[in-house]
């Protein structure tokens, strides 16, 4: 016979043989190890609950490979060259083995890390904002006082509630009171204040706040500080409801 070996232990024989009146050629083939596994694919990392993919190929010098199979370490197999598994939390070592036709296994391992699903946060619904706008006019006085002359609430809409209020000198008392929105009172979606306010005198550092409110919706608040010989400040909050601080909006 005639042997030749190759460097991984394969070895081939062949040889001549005579039944007395023929000679033929005769072939022995010796698979010395297993598949090669290659392109093993293991997420290092994964959550609980999600499904984490893995695949392997594997080849053969002699056979065809007969089977890849999976452990997942954690009493679980599967069969295939992809393959999914969702795990628990903890840490686990997954194993992959490819067998051949003569039945040589190869196996190959990998580690992977699960944690915990992060729970679960229930935001609050996003409120939609009035479009409501509030617009005051005045006259600035010699003295630094101001004396307001009109006040207007635009795009006002029916069910809504605007509610004044006054703090400081020069503040009346009709100045601070609440109006639910009806189509009695809001022509064109405009309502008009004016007779709240009208030649009250406000010293610097007085305010007059214009609220607008309405169900299902973050309420806006203008707020007019007066300041000395100057226009008065003014500033635009929204509140969602429930919230503990108002915004700039």
């Amino acid at each position: 016979p005639r042997v030749a070996v190759d460097a991984a232990g394969n070895a081939t024989a062949v040889w001549f043989r005579s039944d007395g009146t023929h000679s033929r050629v005769q072939a022995a083939g010796y698979d010395a190890v297993g598949p090669t596994l290659s392109n093993v694919e293991v997420p290092s990392t994964g959550t609980a609950g999600s499904p984490v993919s893995v695949s392997a190929s594997a080849t053969d010098v002699w056979s065809a490979v007969g089977s890849i199979v999976w452990s997942f370490g954690d009493g679980t197999t599967a069969t295939g060259a992809q393959a999914t598994h969702t795990y628990a939390a903890g840490s686990y070592t997954v194993t992959v083995s490819a067998t051949d036709a003569f039945g040589t296994t190869s196996t190959a391992t990998r580690a992977i890390t699960v944690s915990p699903a992060g729970a679960l946060v229930q935001l609050p619904p996003v409120l939609p904002k009035l479009s409501a706008t509030a617009k005051l006019t005045w006259k600035r006085l010699s003295s630094g006082a101001t004396r307001l002359t009109s006040l207007r609430v635009n795009r006002a809409e029916t069910g809504s509630t605007v509610t004044l209020t006054c703090t400081g000198k020069g503040c009346r008392k009709a100045a601070s009171r609440r109006i639910v929105l009806t189509t009695k009172n809001v022509k064109r979606k405009s309502i008009t204040l004016t007779r709240y306010i009208s030649g009250m005198t406000l010293r610097p550092g007085s305010a007059l706040s214009i609220g607008v409110s309405r169900p299902g919706y973050q309420s806006r608040t203008f707020r007019y500080t007066m300041v000395k010989r100057r226009s008065p400040k003014k500033t635009t909050t929204c509140l969602t409801p429930g919230a503990a601080n108002a915004v700039s909006c």
